[in-house]
């Protein structure tokens, strides 16, 4: 554990205190971040995000690029879009309306309102400014990885799925049952799990952003014609 936290610089002794942070970097000690810059991205992000929100980015770098390995994707662009897809996570909903409206990412007003929805369009900008990220498929990949969207590309789901089952996540209705689809369907894995999400947040009476449904409807139409 000592050796993986001397090779992060940014994370202080106090950090590498943190339950959640020691099990996020024990997923890391076999095998290490593979971009050169990962030293420098995480010492970004633990200055930015609160500790399990950072616990929870490398915990999605290290499921997602496990996931590309099964699949077949390029684990290099899932590490990197899991680690930066929260990069702009902790930041206040109004510097992300600010960022949002001054770069003209977005004019849903949906988004506009919400952190939980907003942090990815502007996380994606963050990713290119502040990170350096230039790859367009990392870039999209954070910039939906909450909501998804009809024809997404399958390291868009990887990392979608990684956000939604990777070790860290507290448990919930059936997590095991994504987790285990997972291993065989990238497709099947995540329609069950914005099933989820969209039975859990409709049923609390919040509102469902209808990119999410129009990907729910995506995936059963193209699971269907799989068939």
């Amino acid at each position: 554990m000592a050796k993986q936290v001397m090779s992060f610089p940014g994370i202080d002794a106090d950090l590498a205190c943190n339950k959640q942070v020691q099990e996020a970097l024990s997923l890391l000690e076999s095998e290490p971040l593979h971009d050169p810059r990962a030293p420098r991205w995480v010492g970004k992000l633990a200055a930015s995000l609160k500790p399990g929100r950072f616990a929870h980015s490398l915990s999605v770098a290290w499921m997602s690029r496990r996931l590309a390995h099964v699949h077949g994707l390029d684990p290099l662009k899932a590490e990197q879009a899991g680690l930066l897809h929260d990069c702009a996570k902790c930041l206040p909903l109004d510097e992300m309306q600010r960022i949002a409206v001054d770069h003209s990412l977005t004019d849903d007003p949906e988004l506009l309102a919400s952190g939980a929805l907003l942090h990815s369009v502007v996380g994606s900008w963050v990713a290119r400014e502040d990170y350096g990220m230039t790859d367009p498929d990392v870039l999209e990949a954070i910039s939906y990885h909450n909501t998804g969207y009809p024809g997404m590309t399958r390291l868009d789901m990887c990392v979608c799925l990684s956000d939604s089952i990777e070790p860290l996540r507290e448990a919930y209705p059936r997590l095991e049952q994504i987790r285990a689809l997972a291993e065989t369907s990238l497709e099947r894995a995540l329609l069950l799990s914005l099933e989820g999400t969209a039975d859990f947040v409709t049923s609390r009476g919040k509102f469902l952003h209808p990119r999410t449904q129009n990907t729910i409807a995506w995936l059963k139409r193209s699971l269907s014609e799989a068939r």
